[in-house]
Protein backbone atom coordinates (compact mmCIF):
# COMPACT_ATOMS: atom_id res chain seq x y z
CA UNK A 1 0.00 0.00 0.00
CA UNK A 2 1.40 3.27 -0.68
CA UNK A 3 2.26 6.28 1.22
CA UNK A 4 -1.49 8.08 0.82
CA UNK A 5 -3.59 5.03 0.56
CA UNK A 6 -1.92 4.01 3.93
CA UNK A 7 -2.55 8.13 5.28
CA UNK A 8 -5.97 7.28 4.05
CA UNK A 9 -6.60 4.17 5.48
CA UNK A 10 -5.47 5.09 9.02
CA UNK A 11 -7.69 8.57 8.36
CA UNK A 12 -10.62 6.47 8.33
CA UNK A 13 -9.87 4.55 11.36
CA UNK A 14 -9.48 7.48 13.50
CA UNK A 15 -12.52 9.16 11.47
CA UNK A 16 -14.33 6.03 12.86
CA UNK A 17 -13.13 6.12 16.42
CA UNK A 18 -13.94 9.57 17.01
CA UNK A 19 -17.50 8.98 15.63
CA UNK A 20 -18.24 6.15 17.26
CA UNK A 21 -16.53 7.99 21.07
CA UNK A 22 -19.93 9.30 22.11
CA UNK A 23 -22.56 6.03 21.03
CA UNK A 24 -19.88 3.97 22.22
CA UNK A 25 -20.83 1.18 24.81
CA UNK A 26 -17.85 1.01 26.49
CA UNK A 27 -16.09 2.96 29.43
CA UNK A 28 -15.00 6.67 28.01
CA UNK A 29 -11.17 6.59 27.28
CA UNK A 30 -12.01 2.90 25.92
CA UNK A 31 -12.36 1.93 22.03
CA UNK A 32 -15.23 -0.39 21.00
CA UNK A 33 -14.83 -2.78 18.16
CA UNK A 34 -16.01 -5.94 17.04
CA UNK A 35 -17.88 -6.81 19.96
CA UNK A 36 -14.94 -5.73 22.19
CA UNK A 37 -13.24 -2.62 24.10
CA UNK A 38 -10.00 -1.91 24.22
CA UNK A 39 -8.26 0.63 26.37
CA UNK A 40 -4.54 2.01 26.29
CA UNK A 41 -2.13 2.62 29.52
CA UNK A 42 0.69 4.19 29.24
CA UNK A 43 1.47 3.78 33.13
CA UNK A 44 4.73 1.40 32.45
CA UNK A 45 4.41 -2.15 34.02
CA UNK A 46 5.77 -5.40 33.56
CA UNK A 47 3.80 -7.94 31.52
CA UNK A 48 2.44 -9.59 34.75
CA UNK A 49 1.95 -6.43 36.37
CA UNK A 50 -0.22 -5.08 33.24
CA UNK A 51 -2.24 -7.89 33.18
CA UNK A 52 -3.21 -7.74 36.78
CA UNK A 53 -3.81 -4.42 36.19
CA UNK A 54 -6.60 -4.86 33.38
CA UNK A 55 -8.36 -7.68 35.36
CA UNK A 56 -8.67 -4.60 37.85
CA UNK A 57 -9.80 -1.86 34.91
CA UNK A 58 -12.83 -4.37 34.21
CA UNK A 59 -14.49 -7.51 34.83
CA UNK A 60 -13.26 -10.10 32.15
CA UNK A 61 -10.77 -7.47 30.89
CA UNK A 62 -7.07 -8.94 30.26
CA UNK A 63 -3.87 -7.78 28.13
CA UNK A 64 -5.47 -7.98 24.53
CA UNK A 65 -5.47 -10.61 21.74
CA UNK A 66 -5.54 -10.11 18.45
CA UNK A 67 -7.41 -12.89 16.30
CA UNK A 68 -6.94 -11.09 12.91
CA UNK A 69 -5.24 -8.52 10.70
CA UNK A 70 -8.63 -5.96 10.53
CA UNK A 71 -8.34 -5.88 14.40
CA UNK A 72 -4.71 -5.40 14.34
CA UNK A 73 -4.51 -2.32 11.70
CA UNK A 74 -7.38 -0.44 13.79
CA UNK A 75 -5.71 -1.36 17.12
CA UNK A 76 -2.09 0.03 15.66
CA UNK A 77 -4.44 3.23 14.42
CA UNK A 78 -5.92 3.70 17.84
CA UNK A 79 -2.48 3.54 19.66
CA UNK A 80 -0.48 6.01 17.14
CA UNK A 81 -3.37 8.29 17.77
CA UNK A 82 -3.82 7.98 21.45
CA UNK A 83 0.03 7.57 22.79
CA UNK A 84 1.51 10.33 23.66
CA UNK A 85 5.17 9.00 24.24
CA UNK A 86 6.21 6.33 21.43
CA UNK A 87 6.84 3.12 23.11
CA UNK A 88 6.28 -0.44 22.69
CA UNK A 89 2.77 -1.91 24.51
CA UNK A 90 1.91 -5.07 26.01
CA UNK A 91 -0.57 -7.32 24.26
CA UNK A 92 -1.86 -10.74 26.27
CA UNK A 93 0.46 -13.13 24.37
CA UNK A 94 2.84 -15.28 26.10
CA UNK A 95 5.10 -18.17 26.01
CA UNK A 96 4.11 -20.69 28.03
CA UNK A 97 6.25 -23.89 28.24
CA UNK A 98 4.63 -27.49 27.56
CA UNK A 99 7.09 -29.84 27.94
CA UNK A 100 10.74 -28.60 26.45
CA UNK A 101 8.83 -26.51 24.01
CA UNK A 102 7.89 -23.28 24.85
CA UNK A 103 4.42 -22.76 23.16
CA UNK A 104 2.90 -18.67 22.46
CA UNK A 105 -0.91 -18.41 23.71
CA UNK A 106 -3.25 -15.83 25.09
CA UNK A 107 -3.72 -15.00 28.23
CA UNK A 108 -7.54 -14.96 27.66
CA UNK A 109 -7.50 -18.15 26.08
CA UNK A 110 -8.52 -16.80 22.55
CA UNK A 111 -7.50 -19.61 19.76
CA UNK A 112 -4.22 -18.37 17.74
CA UNK A 113 -5.37 -18.20 13.87
CA UNK A 114 -3.25 -15.40 13.58
CA UNK A 115 0.56 -13.93 13.90
CA UNK A 116 2.48 -10.52 12.70
CA UNK A 117 5.49 -11.31 14.16
CA UNK A 118 8.12 -9.01 13.36
CA UNK A 119 10.75 -10.98 10.83
CA UNK A 120 13.14 -13.44 13.16
CA UNK A 121 10.87 -13.11 15.36
CA UNK A 122 10.04 -15.19 18.32
CA UNK A 123 13.68 -15.22 18.79
CA UNK A 124 14.03 -15.57 22.52
CA UNK A 125 16.92 -14.01 23.02
CA UNK A 126 18.53 -15.24 26.00
CA UNK A 127 15.64 -17.75 27.32
CA UNK A 128 14.00 -14.91 29.06
CA UNK A 129 11.79 -13.14 26.31
CA UNK A 130 8.53 -14.75 26.56
CA UNK A 131 6.25 -11.73 26.45
CA UNK A 132 4.96 -10.23 23.30
CA UNK A 133 4.79 -6.52 23.12
CA UNK A 134 4.17 -4.36 19.53
CA UNK A 135 7.00 -2.89 18.30
CA UNK A 136 7.12 0.59 18.36
CA UNK A 137 7.96 1.47 13.92
CA UNK A 138 4.14 1.18 13.47
CA UNK A 139 2.36 -1.33 16.06
CA UNK A 140 1.80 -3.59 13.06
CA UNK A 141 4.55 -6.28 14.20
CA UNK A 142 4.85 -8.76 17.41
CA UNK A 143 8.26 -8.94 19.20
CA UNK A 144 8.80 -11.06 21.91
CA UNK A 145 10.36 -9.81 24.90
CA UNK A 146 11.64 -10.26 28.91
CA UNK A 147 8.10 -9.77 30.86
CA UNK A 148 9.93 -7.78 33.64
CA UNK A 149 10.71 -4.96 31.18
CA UNK A 150 8.39 -1.90 32.13
CA UNK A 151 6.32 -0.63 28.59
CA UNK A 152 2.75 0.77 28.26
CA UNK A 153 0.05 -2.02 27.56
CA UNK A 154 -3.11 -2.86 25.95
CA UNK A 155 -6.06 -3.87 27.41
CA UNK A 156 -9.64 -5.91 26.38
CA UNK A 157 -12.56 -7.57 27.05
CA UNK A 158 -15.50 -8.79 25.22
CA UNK A 159 -19.12 -6.91 25.16
CA UNK A 160 -21.05 -10.11 24.89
Amino acid sequence: MGPVASFLSELLVITFLLQGAEASPCPKKWMFFGGSCYALFENPLSWNDAEADCQTQKQGAHLASILDDHEMKTIAAYIRFNQEKNSAVWIGLFAHKASEISKWQWVDMSPLPYTAWAPGEPSGTGGVEKCAELKTNDYLQWNDRDCETALSYLCRYSRY
